[in-house]
């Protein structure tokens, strides 16, 4: 969505967007964390999960 009644510049990054969503879903709980699972198509376990998101993140930088 665009807001019509501000000016300058709106960036929306998916990756950021992804990081916090598997941020939460570190300390998520219960149905919250499946569906945020589900949301972010996170099949593997959180070992596997949290070293695929450390290295996307130093492929990055």
């Amino acid at each position: 969505a665009v807001a019509k009644s501000q000016e300058g510049n709106l960036i929306l990054s998916p990756f950021s967007a992804c990081t916090v969503l598997s941020m939460l879903t570190e300390g998520a709980h219960g149905n919250t964390e499946t569906e945020l699972k589900k949301a972010l198509h996170i099949d593997a376990d959180e070992a596997v999960q949290k070293r695929g998101m450390k290295t996307l993140i130093e492929t990055l930088n």
